[in-house]
């Protein structure tokens, strides 16, 4: 009775279960999807690697930016770069000077004083030892009274063969000569512009040769000069340029010019005294002379005239003839 009467439930719970057994594998495999996790493998069967990781791809270098050397003596991050030259081998010897083929009008005076113009800059701004090759020089005409030069070797410019043997006599490592490589007059603007080109050597063992390049102009001027005055301050201007490089080299700078010097007033001071200390000398000295002449002096008092009062009648002497 009691049978009956519950099998309608009891056959709504049998169907509720077999559907839900027939519904399990499709929500199995839902869940798995619903978390991305791979199936799991077979019985029996090695599951499979996992697949490789996705790499960046590799960084590309950088193209080298090519960087240009700071030049000899340089000041780099607060340091200087070595010197080509040895700065306590300061002493040069300058040759003659001579113009490319291709220049034409450069003033031959200009020319000939360019050696004299930078080795006075040198010496002077940057405490050098430059000299300048002179043919009539006392040096070059014992030597070649000693045979140590020969005519060849001294007349004209120096070849570059007789270079070791004229730096010998001067007593000097290193030779400078040059070539005016440029010049330009301007009549319009009344400017000059020179360009000089230089070569440094040092001789002997290990010497080196360093190539310089300037270039001189004349200053903005509002009164018009002749062709040769403004060469002249070209040649100047391309003298100091020039001077500062081959300092530059050496790893050389300007020396500090000294400052002048006050008067000596003490010495001034000196001298005054020194003048009034003689005059004084020199007045005892006088009044000390007069009395010295005065002791042969008569100074008794003369006889009385004749006819005078209370006298006697001498008769005086006759006059001389």
């Amino acid at each position: 009775m009691s049978y009956e009467r519950h099998r309608p439930w009891i056959s709504r719970t049998a169907c509720g279960l077999v559907y839900l057994l027939a519904l399990t594998p499709t929500l199995t495999v839902m869940a798995v999807d619903a978390d991305e996790a791979p199936p799991a493998p077979p019985a029996g069967v090695d599951p499979a690697p996992p697949p490789p990781p996705i790499l960046a791809p590799p960084p590309v270098a950088p193209t080298p930016v090519p960087v240009t050397p700071p030049p000899p003596g340089a000041a780099v991050n607060g340091a200087t770069t070595a010197p080509l030259f040895d700065a306590n081998e300061r002493n040069v010897l300058l040759l003659g000077f001579e113009t490319d083929e291709s220049v034409q009008g450069v003033p031959g005076e200009v020319i000939s004083t360019l050696p004299a113009r930078i080795a006075s800059v040198l010496n002077r701004t940057y405490d050098m030892d430059a000299a300048v090759f002179n043919r009539t020089s006392p040096i070059v005409q014992r030597a070649l009274r000693e045979r140590r030069l020969t005519e060849a070797q001294v007349t004209g410019n120096v070849p570059e063969a007789a270079y070791p043997a004229v730096a010998r006599e001067y007593g000097v490592n290193t030779v400078v000569t040059g070539t005016v490589s440029s010049y330009n007059y301007d009549r319009a603007t009344n400017a000059v512009e020179l360009g000089l080109t230089l070569d440094v050597r040092a001789l002997g063992p290990g010497g080196r040769t360093q190539v310089i390049a300037v270039s001189g102009r004349t200053a903005p001027v509002g009164v018009v000069s002749s062709e040769i005055a403004l060469a002249a301050e070209a040649a100047n201007d391309a003298a100091t340029r020039a001077a500062a490089e081959i300092a530059r080299i050496y790893g050389l700078q300007p020396v500090p010019e000294r400052p002048a010097e006050a008067p000596k007033r003490a010495r001034k001071n000196r001298t005054g005294a020194i003048a009034a200390v003689g005059a004084v000398l020199l007045l005892v000295a006088i009044i000390a002379g007069n009395k010295g002449g005065n002791r042969n002096v008569d100074t008794t008092t003369p006889p009385p005239a004749n006819g005078g009062g209370g006298g006697d009648n001498t008769t005086p002497p006759p006059p001389p003839f």
